[in-house]
């Protein structure tokens, strides 16, 4: 999910404020629709963590996190169709679905990364740690404290330093939020098993070192998080705690998609020669991403071995 913290020059902040005021339309209008059609889903960051962590602040987003149940899915993508969105290249932990005449974006969540449970273990722990949220006139659900700091922790775990915000919103998560909040998300993270990437999360920043030794919990480095603290890119089919379903998902995607421009539309024209010339583009594009990644790795790993020998 793509955020910013607003600082910018006054036609920016207005065009950024308009970002938002979009996102939050847009998915009203989609929890409005769900509700209508009987399916549950809850919002789970956007405006949910601005008002949680920024009170009182401007806070923008460019798109909307929606969690629904497995069994919901089809319902759910019907909706989205309905709503004139298309979708776009899909992960096994998520759909990212744009609508082309106002450019809104939905990301359509079965799981969370770092869960390595079933997709429907996640949604009936979330079920029970929800509350009600408004938005834009609609009374839709959104996480509670624990909940949010858990979705907060894998999302700094997940990003690192590649986006902008993951790290910040927990540090602020790490400052605003009680000690009995942190122990409930402790225990949310074990039950629908992300207890790592929520070690993960924390040990990326000084104050959630400290929870989490305050949690009886040790910090967790695998040489893929310290990469992605570093703001290097990892491929999906490389991180932790994937199961071998999961990877091979991740690699079927990822061929799938190698012939196509942006993964969402078949090509105009002559689709087989712009299919193979995508194709060679694609592959020399990952050489030189991997020949950056193998020296990168090496020296990740000398940190990553540092935390384990500081647990032992």
């Amino acid at each position: 999910m793509t955020e910013h913290t607003i600082n910018p020059r006054p036609s920016q902040r207005a065009a950024l404020l308009a970002q938002t005021l979009r996102a939050d339309l847009a998915a009203a209008e989609l929890l409005r629709a769900l509700a209508d059609a009987e399916v549950d889903a809850i919002l789970l960051r956007g405006p949910v963590v601005a008002r949680a962590l920024y009170p009182g602040a401007e806070r923008s987003y460019a798109d909307s996190d929606v969690l629904v149940g497995d069994d919901q899915r089809e319902v759910v993508e019907a909706t989205l169709d309905g709503l004139g969105y298309r979708r776009l290249r899909p992960s096994p932990f998520e759909q990212h679905w744009r609508r082309s005449v106002d450019q809104a974006e939905i990301d359509l969540h079965r799981k969370l990364w770092g869960c390595n449970g079933p997709p429907g273990r996640l949604w009936h722990a979330l079920k029970s740690h929800r509350v009600p949220f408004q938005l834009q006139g609609a009374t839709i659900s959104a996480p509670d404290e624990p909940a949010l700091a858990l979705v907060l922790a894998l999302h700094a775990s997940q990003h690192g330093t590649l986006f902008s915000r993951p790290l910040g919103d927990l540090e602020r998560a790490v400052e605003r939020f009680d000690s009995s909040c942190w122990h409930r998300a402790a225990a949310l993270a074990l039950e629908v098993g992300a207890l790592l990437a929520f070690r993960q999360g924390l040990s990326m920043v000084p104050a959630g070192v400290t929870l989490l030794h305050t949690l009886s919990l040790e910090p967790a480095m695998s040489v893929q998080a310290v990469l992605r603290k570093r703001g290097v890119e990892v491929p999906f089919y490389l991180y932790e705690g994937l199961s071998g379903r999961e990877r091979l998902a991740f690699l079927r995607l990822l061929l799938a998609s190698a012939g196509d421009d942006d993964g969402i539309s078949p090509g105009r024209g002559n689709g087989s020669l712009r299919a193979v010339r995508n194709l060679v583009l694609s592959a020399g594009a990952r050489l030189r991403w991997y020949a950056k990644l193998v020296p990168a790795w090496r020296s990740a790993r000398g940190e990553a071995a540092s935390v384990r020998r500081s647990r032992s």
